[in-house]
């Protein structure tokens, strides 16, 4: 660590411990009660021996953050790769594993595209979101294709039992803009409500190539609709983004997106011993070059799924759940790309079981899935995880499961694509514990180790370029979280240490740390809060394909709000306070220090 990354978080460490703090999670206070995620079947957090991360509303609003990306960039294991500003490609990294091996879920549904794999992230805007659940390590066994690095579950609002409405408008540096409103209401058994949000930039030159900003807009609308009786709940809900982003690729680009996830379940509550989900759902995802290619084209990819998902739950007994069920999908593909056409249409048909349990001090969780897809043929995937109460406030807990990544349709149909891939395979070991050290402090520790093989790569020599099943990988790390709350002051540090190498190539995995150090410090007051989040990221090789060697970086940002009145509140955040250089991949310029400002307005309560 050179002097300047000492020196600057010397200087934030001594503002933490003297005037304020991050906007972390409070161990005991502000974590849901329950989560889902992990297997599908409500527990309570302690109770869950699939470990879980939950990032909460105050959390996200606080943050200030315009993207996903944006929120989950400062958790734990997670690492994120920008090509540039706000819109731009993203990439998420967990523990390691690549891009597209984490699934994306909006309210439990799956919006990874059969294009690419990967999520587009940073178009989903945080006004929707109620709060976030991660899980780390496989999770194919309860969500199919691409868990192999984890899963992050976006939840969005829902549920109101009362009538709420706020507006919010903000500006900051290179022009941004960005207005809410948020409405939804609730009586007796029904509630309902609808957010839209609008968020433009101007951005900036995202590579030196370039002398033009590159800006991003993103039009955001969220509705649902509920409705709950004692055994009941009906749920209707309309998530869709759309806008246009700025970019460069051997010249001047844009190009328009719509995203869009519709769902509709039942959950139904049969007998006290058995009850059931059921929901369909159709997820979009679309984008429309608005520039011609050298063959005077415009690309674009589209994915469309159209999925059911029906699935039984036997309640045991008060503390043990058995769950089965089916999921039937059609997954519709139709892409140009520099010439390459793909359209495909597949079938996938999936059936899972998950059984989870509480023995005294014993928390257990089994869980099976066995995947049929057209493209591709069928794969078995598994996990087991257990917990050990060893006492009042410590836990330990392990976990083994295998996953899998299924080759996209660009990996076989695309450029140099390959018909005859097989997918991606993976399995994992987690050993970890967990201390309740006092009142509101938790410490975390955890060891890991996964290894994949058949990795997905493009080979041979221009141009017989063809995408082949040749590498393998294997990532060992170790990760710990520190999170204490002391009065009106809450600390949240983490790291992660690991090893991502490529065996086959003998040498580090791309865009992926060796070490990360996240330090997060909260101080508020009745009125106002003041927060400061810092990363310290060790070098990164950038691609196999290159000699190029990130440097490190160490980046600090800070927010506040202040309350103006009870319905009005002010909040500012600094992007890059010290106004480091830094990319997070070769080539792209990332966000110098910049200035936002939001003004909410709460009219119903």
């Amino acid at each position: 660590m050179n002097k300047l990354i000492f020196n600057r978080l010397t200087l934030l460490g001594f503002l933490g411990l003297s005037t304020f703090s991050l906007s972390s999670v409070s161990v005991a206070e502000n974590l849901p009660v329950m989560v889902v995620t992990p297997s599908r079947i409500a527990i309570a957090v302690e109770n869950s021996s699939v470990p879980v991360e939950v990032i909460t509303r105050q959390q996200i609003e606080n943050s200030m953050s315009q993207d996903v990306a944006d929120i989950i960039k400062f958790h734990a294991g997670l690492e994120i790769a920008r090509n540039g500003d706000y819109g731009k490609v993203t990439s998420l990294f967990v523990r390691g594993t690549d891009s597209n091996h984490t699934v994306i879920l909006v309210d439990g549904v799956k919006i990874n595209p059969a294009t690419i794999g990967s999520a587009a992230i940073q178009n989903i805007s945080p006004s929707i979101i109620d709060h976030i659940e991660i899980v780390k390590g496989p999770r194919s066994s309860v969500y199919g294709s691409e868990a192999i690095g984890g899963v992050v579950n976006i939840i969005t609002k829902k549920e109101f039992s009362a009538a709420q409405g706020n507006v919010t408008v903000g500006a900051g540096g290179n022009s941004t803009k960005s207005a809410n409103i948020d409405l939804s209401s609730g009586k007796d058994n029904f509630s309902a409500g609808i957010v839209f949000n609008t968020f433009s930039t101007d951005g900036f030159s995202v590579t030196d190539a370039s002398t033009q900003d590159h800006g991003y807009e993103n039009d955001t609308i969220n509705a649902f609709l509920n409705y709950t009786t004692d055994r009941h709940q009906l749920n209707l809900s309309q998530w869709q983004t759309t806008g246009n982003v700025e970019y460069y690729s051997f010249g001047e680009l844009n190009q328009d997106y719509t995203n869009s996830a519709s769902i509709l379940s039942w959950n139904a509550e049969i007998s006290d011993s058995l009850s059931s989900s059921f929901r369909v759902s159709q997820i979009q995802d679309e984008v429309e070059q608005q520039v011609e290619n050298y063959l005077s084209q415009l690309d674009y990819a589209e994915t469309n799924r159209d999925e059911l998902d029906f699935k039984l739950d036997f309640h045991i007994n008060s503390e043990a759940t058995f769950s089965a069920g089916v999921l039937s999908a059609v997954e519709q593909v139709d892409a140009l790309s520099f010439g390459t056409v793909i359209v495909e249409d597949n079938d996938i048909n999936e059936i899972y079981a998950v059984y989870q349990a509480i023995q005294g001090d014993h928390d257990y969780a089994i869980s099976f899935r066995y995947t049929d897809h057209e493209g591709f043929g069928n794969h078995d995937t598994w996990n087991m995880n257990y917990q050990y109460h060893v006492e009042t406030g410590t836990r330990l807990y392990a976990g083994l499961g295998s996953a899998f990544r299924a080759p996209d349709n660009t990996d076989r149909f695309g450029y140099g694509g390959n018909p005859e891939l097989l997918s991606e395979m993976s399995e994992n070991i987690e050993l970890g514990l967990i201390f309740d050290l006092r009142e509101n402090s938790q410490l975390k520790l955890s060891i890991f180790k996964t290894s994949i093989d058949d990795l997905i790569v493009l080979t041979g020599t221009w141009p017989n370029y063809k995408m082949d099943n040749v590498e393998e990988a294997e990532i060992t790390g170790f990760e710990i979280s520190f999170d204490r709350q002391v009065n009106q002051w809450q600390y949240h540090v983490n790291a992660l240490l690991q090893d991502p190498v490529n065996k086959t190539l003998d040498e580090a995995l791309s865009r992926r740390a060796q070490s990360r150090v996240n330090l997060q410090v909260t101080y508020q007051q009745a009125l106002w809060q003041l927060s400061a989040y810092a990363s310290v990221v060790s070098a990164r090789d950038d691609s196999s394909f290159s000699d190029v060697t990130l440097p490190p970086y160490e980046l600090v940002d800070l927010s506040a709000f202040y309350h103006l009145s009870r319905n009005t509140r002010l909040s500012a955040k600094i992007d890059n306070l010290f106004n480091e250089s830094y990319e997070t991949a070769s080539g792209f310029n990332s966000k110098d220090r910049t200035l936002m400002l939001e003004l909410k307005y709460s009219f119903l309560d």
